[in-house]
This record gives structure tokens, sequence and C-alpha cells, in this order.
């Protein structure tokens, strides 16, 4: 059984994660139009980075914009709110801090060759669909 006292120790030998990796990201890609779901890829701000979100179910296959798993450096680190381009800034949640909140679009266009090769990798190992922007960093 573990004692409070032990707890308090563990708690106090805690450290920050410093690491300068991907920050908690709220997802708010996903792509609606006056109350429809539209899957029609085209009718995306940007088809290149438009995927299923997910690609595997009859019942939920909304489309979204994707956003990378390689964050860009120079972009928000903590709790950071990614929005579609057809998004309303308008109604955002408002928060003190406005910096946290940005552009999936962004995102994309701040990743070099070499982030956009790693990205197709890492989506390929995860099974994450493959935005039709990454497709020709494949070695298939």
């Amino acid at each position: 059984m573990t004692t409070r006292r032990q707890i308090e120790n563990g708690v106090d030998d805690l450290k920050s994660d410093e690491s300068g990796g991907r920050p908690l990201v709220v997802n708010h890609t996903g792509m609606w139009e006056k109350g429809k779901i539209p899957n029609n890829r085209e009718a995306s701000p940007h088809p290149e980075l438009t995927t299923q979100r997910h690609p595997n179910s009859e019942q939920h296959n909304s489309l979204h914009l994707a956003i990378p798993n390689v964050w860009p450096s120079g972009f928000p680190s903590g709790i950071v709110f990614v929005y579609a381009c057809n998004s309303h800034a308008d109604k955002w949640p408002k928060s003190e801090d406005e910096s946290n909140k940005i552009y999936a679009c962004e995102l994309w266009d701040a990743l070099d060759e070499a982030q956009l090769k790693q990205e197709y990798e890492l989506r390929k190992e995860n099974g994450e669909p493959i935005p039709p922007l990454l497709e020709d960093y494949g070695d298939d």
C-alpha cells in the first residue's frame, strides 16, 4: 500500500516536460455547412489537407483538415486551438491569450520538405489518414 507521504514525495520529485514537443491540440477543423456534414473534399477550403476523420467508420465519415503531428518551430506550445480556414473567427471562444489560436493551413505551410516526409512516415506508421498534400512523399 502506498502511503500519503510516498505520494507527496513522488509529486515533489516530478519534473516538468519542457522538451518543446507538440502541444495539446484542441481540434476545431471539422467541416460543417449549415447543419449538414459535407463529405465532398472539393467543398473544403483546402482539399489538399482534407481527410476523413474516421476513415474506417460508416457512421462517422465527416471530413476535416488534417493537423500535422510534426509541430513546426515558432508556433505556440501548451494548449493550442487549431481551426479550419472556413471557421468564423468571431465565433471562436475568447481567451486572454489569443496567440494560441491558429489555422491548420498555417501549420502545414510552416513545414519544410524533410518535415513533410517525416509527417508522411508518421501517418503511415500510425495508420492515420494521409492528406493528398503528402501523397508524393511516400516510397510506394
